[in-house]
């Protein structure tokens, strides 16, 4: 099935030379001409979104024109299964359906929006973990110089994982010491594997520090993609023509570390980037800068999502609460 705006145009393109190929007046003309219009109507409701083609009562087809990879492969002869999705991915679906169904009662194609009486919550399952600060030194002192590289730049900058493995040499300002992140590694799609970062925002240079500035230098004299072209971790088998899978990485190098220095806590690249915002939190960094180190749209998702107080500063600010109130009592007797 085509969910594509070309690929449609192109089917009714040759039904329509099909079509007009032969007599007008033949028995074949009629066939080919409805064909043709079938697909430019599909071509046409593609422009407006995938989604519209897909069958309702197959939701694999329907999460596939949204983009979405929904299938894992199984041994053969069992049957394919859907992953289960994360509520946060639910509630995104919901609203664009949404706002598909409101489009549509605009173009008079539907009377009204049944998603409206459709409940979804976006709320996390668990609260993602962050490191201490010893404990990303015992991590890192596990690690091999590529995957050490990959921590420190993706902890240091808080990178997401899309943008940390699509950077290329030619984004690092050696002299500027900073990033240029202008791309993301896609994981949701197979027709595209580079896509765009993930807002407006996001597209801004980050800062490199000293010390990630030689990281990625040193990494630079062992790799053997060294060009301005080349992807900063690019993976050998695939003759640097695409980056490392990052949780190919993750998995066999990266979460064994952390077991092997004793870190019993669940490890994603985004626990690094959660890390970060907590740190710069927990030392006292204005919000404003926060949000704009983590290149986020707006404060409310840097304070709500990102940042958790560390124990010790909950128990200071506690201690200063209580310490108020045991003069009050003391000042009052």
């Amino acid at each position: 099935m085509y969910w594509d705006y070309d690929g449609l145009w192109q089917k009714a393109r040759l039904y329509a030379q099909r079509a007009f190929s032969g007599e007008r007046d033949g028995s074949m003309f009629p066939f080919w001409a409805t064909l043709t219009l079938e697909f430019l109507a599909r071509a046409t409701l593609s422009k407006i979104n995938p989604c519209l083609l897909a069958d309702p009562t197959e939701g694999d087809n329907l999460l596939y024109a949204c983009g979405f990879r929904t299938l894992t492969c199984k041994p053969q002869g069992e049957k394919k299964l859907r992953r289960p999705m994360a509520k946060g991915t639910k509630a995104k679906i919901r609203n664009l359906m949404h706002v598909l169904y409101e489009h549509a009662i605009r173009y008079e194609f539907a009377e009204r929006n049944p998603i409206t009486q459709v409940r979804q919550s976006s709320k996390r399952e668990r609260i993602p973990e962050i490191l201490s600060v010893e404990e990303f030194a015992a991590v890192l002192e596990k690690l091999k110089p590529r995957e050490r590289t990959l921590v420190i730049v993706d902890a240091g900058a808080g990178l997401r994982r899309g943008e940390l493995i699509g950077l290329k040499w030619g984004d690092i300002n050696w002299l500027e010491q900073q990033a240029n992140v202008t791309r993301s590694l896609v994981l949701n799609t197979k027709r595209e594997r580079i896509g765009y970062c993930k807002t407006e925002a996001s597209r801004k240079p980050v800062p490199l520090d000293p010390f990630m500035i030689d990281e990625l230098a040193n990494w630079r004299r062992l790799t053997e993609y060294k060009t301005d072209a080349d992807w900063v971790f690019a993976s050998p088998a695939t003759k640097g023509e695409w980056p490392y899978w990052p949780d190919t990485i993750l998995r066999r190098w990266i979460a064994p570390a952390a077991l092997e220095a004793k870190v019993t806590k669940r490890i994603g690249w985004h626990t690094f980037r959660h890390t970060y915002a907590s740190l710069l939190k927990a030392n006292g960094e204005d919000v404003k800068v926060v949000q704009e180190l983590l290149r986020h749209a707006n404060s409310r998702i840097t304070l709500d999502t990102y940042t958790q107080a560390l124990t010790p500063a909950k128990r200071e600010a506690q201690g200063k609460v209580v310490q108020m109130m045991r003069m009050a009592v003391g000042a009052s007797t």
